[in-house]
């Protein structure tokens, strides 16, 4: 995974770790240690996190209020979260022509927000608890946390519990499918009926293939590997059905008074319609829609669905958190 190469240029200007195969930048910035995660599936969106707390007078303008005005200021960054032991900015770049500008005001962020800790003396600190001392940087699941060695020690029971949970948990296939099927049966009526409000209804695609997989995992309990490729030939054969409804009503409504012509009837005509190219060409449309909803917003939602039921999360060590430095200036 290449980090923006923008990002890449401020953490080497800056003596921070860039991580390529994690996807994260880290290190001591201005006296605190920061991290910059980028997302698997797109290079212009990262999360910055801070793993700070107050040391003296409670501050004259919160975290969360200081991220509320960045948020304001900053116009690629969107949601933001603080408390009194983590802040989280969330960053996302529109374009890859304005990275230059992105990278940029990921940096400025930095600075406001490392000037402000100083200001009101906060230091680097164990998210859980607060703990100051043997502070450790790592990746839990994928995402950045900073701990302390007794909060390390309960992310490990933690998920050292969770994979017994996945070893011990049975699925049945034949109950799943039988859950899948009815769980695209939602998707299926939404389709049809986005369709029959007169809209495209490719979105609905994604929608389909979440039902397919909540389906699954009601009746079927484990999802193994080849029960997603199940509920994936399935959610994909059902989006064809549901097409095959909508262009069977819109034939309904268009003949049904005047020809006395059946739901069923205007099914089966289905194959006659379709050699009119341009009723062929809008049908071909309307599904291509539907795939590519369904593939584009339904990847990261199969790999993470495939991640909870059989892959517990891994605890990777990035580096020890030295005590904040304007800290020990005084």
């Amino acid at each position: 995974m290449q980090i923006l190469k923008q990002l890449a240029a401020f953490a080497q200007a800056n003596q921070l770790v860039c991580d390529h195969k994690l996807g994260v930048i880290y290190g001591p910035y201005q006296g605190y240690f920061i991290a910059i995660q980028q997302d698997p599936s797109n290079k212009l969106t990262h999360t910055v996190t801070l793993c700070v707390k107050e040391t003296g007078q409670p501050a004259a303008q919160t975290m969360s209020a200081f991220l509320n005005d960045c948020s304001v200021k900053y116009k690629h960054l969107g949601s933001v979260s603080g408390d009194s032991s983590r802040a989280v900015a969330n960053w996302k770049c529109a374009l890859v022509t304005q990275a230059t500008d992105y990278a940029h005001q990921i940096e400025e962020f930095l600075q406001d927000l490392t000037r402000y800790c100083k200001s009101n003396g906060m230091v680097d600190c164990c998210e859980n608890c607060g703990a100051t001392e043997n502070l450790s940087a790592l990746l839990v699941g994928g995402k950045y946390h900073a701990l302390c060695p007794n909060c390390q020690q309960q992310v490990s029971e933690a998920i050292s519990q969770r994979k017994d949970e996945i070893k011990g948990k049975k699925g049945n296939l034949i109950t799943g499918i039988v859950g899948a099927l009815l769980g695209s049966l939602i998707g299926v009526a939404a389709w049809v009926g986005v369709y029959r409000l007169g809209y495209i209804a490719a979105l609905v695609g994604l929608v389909l293939i979440v039902c397919t997989f909540k389906g699954f995992s009601l009746f079927g309990g484990k999802l193994n590997a080849l029960g997603i490729v199940l509920c994936v030939a399935i959610s994909a054969g059902m989006l064809y059905i549901a097409e095959q409804i909508s262009v069977a009503w819109e034939i309904l409504d268009v003949f049904g008074v005047d020809y006395g012509v059946t739901f069923a009837q205007a099914y089966r005509s289905i194959p006659q319609f379709m050699q009119d190219n341009d009723f062929k060409m809008a049908v071909i449309q309307d599904l291509a829609y539907g795939y590519l909803f369904m593939a584009a917003g339904g990847f990261s939602f199969v790999w993470q669905t495939y991640k909870k039921n059989n892959v517990a999360p891994k605890t990777q060590t990035l580096a020890a958190i030295s005590p904040s430095s304007h800290t020990m200036n005084h």
